[in-house]
């Protein structure tokens, strides 16, 4: 397969698109997924349609060259401000999942804890536990939202990506208790690149029992003081614009927006 995605990518790159096998989600879903990546975001507001004519032709034509490894999942995330790609993938009946949006925090004014909970650093024997919480508490990822991905399925990708932190994809992972409960947890990543030190929460959870009582505000908190005294240059987080209380918490602790994008689906079964 990887031979064949490197000659899709010779005439996709053309045009600035690159096509990825994603063999995590392949896993996931028990079928063939792949990840269009957009070299340049463009931000003008002006119509160009001479490269959304030539986004259009290379989609059609690569949904013909991937008929071999159907049935698959082609997902992809563009900048809100990419009209031109927003058309072209529109056209080729690719599906708006989701509103995605990316906020930062500058770590320059880390919020205090409610005392309501107490947040540590997880144990292995956190392990189960956590399974189950991430498992159960999502409802707005971009799996959840795409009406062809059953939920348990969807479930599912939460309850091993979490599983996964646990064995290396993690910085660290920080757990709630309320009530000596495990009430909750936030995965962190860390990411090194020209521009610093990012800290990203890479999955939190909070059981629907346990909502409204500081947990979710209480382990942001506890990240962001991580983050600042391990001396990351700035805290980022995505998350979905119709979770609306996810975005109202963060924007309490302080993060505010830095990016929106699309993300589309399209699911390809016995017809082009």
């Amino acid at each position: 397969m990887h031979n064949y995605i490197r000659d899709i990518n010779s005439k996709l790159s053309r045009v600035g698109i690159v096509l990825i096998d994603k063999p995590w989600e392949s896993k996931m879903l028990n079928q063939n997924v792949f990840a269009l990546k957009w070299k340049h975001d463009r931000t003008s507001e002006t119509n160009n349609f001479h490269i959304e004519k030539k986004w259009r032709q290379a989609l059609y034509e690569l949904k013909s060259k991937l008929k071999a490894y159907k049935p698959y999942l082609l997902t992809t995330r563009i900048s809100s401000l990419n009209r031109e790609a927003k058309m072209a993938l529109e056209d080729n009946d690719f599906t708006l999942i989701e509103r995605y949006l990316e906020m930062q925090h500058d770590l320059k004014l880390i919020p205090s804890l409610s005392n309501n909970n107490v947040i540590r650093l997880s144990v292995k024997s956190d392990l189960l536990m956590l399974e189950k919480v991430a498992y159960e508490s999502f409802r707005y990822s971009r799996f959840h939202n795409d009406p062809q991905i059953r939920n348990e399925v969807a479930n599912r990708t939460r309850s091993e990506w979490l599983k996964e932190s646990f064995h290396g994809r993690s910085d660290f992972i920080l757990v709630a208790e309320t009530d000596q409960k495990v009430t909750g947890f936030l995965v962190c990543r860390k990411e090194s690149s020209a521009n610093g030190v990012k800290g990203i929460i890479d999955l939190m959870a909070v059981p629907h029992s346990y909502r409204r009582r500081k947990v979710g505000y209480d382990l942001t908190a506890e990240f962001l003081k991580y983050c600042k005294e391990r001396h990351y240059d700035i805290a980022s987080v995505g998350t979905q614009a119709k979770n609306i209380p996810a975005v109202r918490l963060y924007e309490k602790t302080g993060f505010v927006l830095h990016k929106s994008y699309y993300t589309y689906h399209i699911h390809i079964r016995d017809q082009i």
